[in-house]
């Protein structure tokens, strides 16, 4: 079957700033940029951006501070990345986690918000900015000494590298693919019930990490044998989806089933069933069926879900 994108930008991505990677490994460009009247930081502890809003909650956005906020916030040898610019605008986000307890001296209606349940409030462009600096910023906090040789790197490039001063290994902000694929046959999927969401009867699509020498192709077809005994033969990609938890790539597929007969590894996936469209249809509206609840409209697996039972 053609595989037809989501009909809206997925979060995570559509992220609006330029990243400048021809600039940003000037030093002195940079540290212009940063000092820049206009200048904007996102600051984040504990991987928790910092969020603006209404008292009650709503109507919330990434808090962009001007340096001076942000240093009267956070030390200013905390860890910092450059996003990009937004026309001439840089913008800056920075890593307050080693503060004890979260500051109290923020500006007014901020407070620092789970970065998860912040995508229900965020708009696509801030959640493609918060990804970027979440990924990168938890990047530099896993990786700060040198795989090579054990001594501690510093950052340079403006937060997209890491250098060892010993035995001058470069080390790169890492990405980690996975699939994730609905499983067709006919007008029917497949959605399995993961164990790490038993409590909540979530089903969803299958997902698995790409293995060393394994194309995306061959990735699919093994998961979906390994988790519910499926034989898979066509696949085609549907579209991507950054997901800095802490820093995978999923990869949206359509795989066409050759069996049906399911058999649950047990292990990963506790339960596991086919779905008419017309069920599903009835389940994207929001009904629930038998107790089953799809993804959250934020994970790419919704949107594989719905394109298929749309078109």
């Amino acid at each position: 079957m053609p595989a037809n994108a989501p009909s809206a930008p997925l979060i995570f991505t559509a992220n609006p700033l330029n990243r400048a990677s021809e600039l940003r490994t000037d030093s002195n460009w940079l540290s212009g940029k940063r000092q820049e009247p206009q200048a904007r930081f996102l600051l984040l502890w504990k991987l928790q951006p910092l969020l603006t809003g209404n008292p009650d909650g709503t109507e919330e956005s990434l808090c962009l501070l001007k340096l001076e906020e942000s240093d009267a916030i956070g030390p200013k040898d905390a860890n910092e990345v450059f996003l990009g610019l937004d026309g001439d605008v840089g913008f800056f986000a920075r890593d307050i986690s080693h503060v004890a307890d979260p500051p109290s001296n923020l500006p007014l209606s901020t407070h620092f918000h789970d970065a998860r349940s912040a995508l229900d409030l965020l708009n696509v462009p801030e959640s493609g900015i918060l990804g970027q600096a979440k990924a990168l910023l938890d990047w530099h906090a896993r990786h700060r000494f040198c795989s090579a040789c054990g001594t501690e790197t510093k950052s340079v490039d403006a937060g997209y590298r890491r250098e060892c001063p010993s035995c001058g290994t470069s080390h790169f902000p890492r990405t980690d693919p996975a699939v994730i694929m609905l499983v067709i046959r006919g007008e029917r999927c497949l959605l399995a019930r993961n164990k790490r969401f038993a409590a909540t009867h979530n089903h969803s699509a299958l997902a698995g990490f790409v293995e060393p020498g394994e194309s995306i192709e061959e990735t699919v077809r093994r998961e979906a044998f390994e988790e519910v005994g499926i034989r898979i033969g066509d696949v085609s990609y549907v579209a991507s989806q950054p997901w800095p938890f802490p820093s995978s790539m999923m990869i949206g597929c359509f795989a066409e089933a050759e069996t049906e007969d399911i058999m649950v590894d047990g292990v990963e996936i506790i339960s596991a069933r086919w779905f008419d469209k017309e069920t599903v249809l009835r389940m994207l509206k929001g009904d629930e069926i038998e107790g089953v609840k799809l993804p959250r409209p934020v994970a790419i697996a919704y949107h594989l879900i719905k394109t298929w039972a749309e078109q």
